[in-house]
């Protein structure tokens, strides 16, 4: 579960974790309630993409709109998101889109930068 670290009392932050991961060829995402549980999962090769086109910032912005369209249980409930792998070019393009129906209370990135020029 995720919980509030700040405090002694466990306080539960958010409903549902979005977790979007972007390789080089394939995108993943990843929605979760606050105890873990998968309730979707989808990639943009489950969605029979190939090639180039599995991996551009319109079929992110295609798949969640389609995920935002047919479920509406976590409306109005506080989310957060986990970005991961070469996200960066879309990060501000997929919280602008979930910013606007949904409470989001944290972003976490785990994009891992080298430091040292690798």
């Amino acid at each position: 579960m995720l919980f509030d670290s700040f405090s002694n009392e466990q306080h539960i932050i958010i409903n549902y974790l979005f977790k979007i991961k972007v390789f080089n060829n394939n995108i993943m995402l990843n929605i979760t309630n606050n105890n873990g549980n998968t309730l979707i999962y989808t990639t943009s090769g489950i969605l029979n993409y190939k090639g180039s086109h599995k991996t551009n910032k319109h079929l992110i912005l295609k798949i969640i709109n389609n995920i935002l369209k047919s479920v509406h249980f976590f409306k109005n409930r506080p989310i957060g998101l986990h970005f991961n792998g070469n996200v960066k070019k879309f990060n501000q393009v997929i919280t602008t889109l979930l910013k606007t129906n949904y409470k989001i209370h944290f972003i976490k990135s785990y994009n891992l930068a080298p430091h040292n020029g690798c």
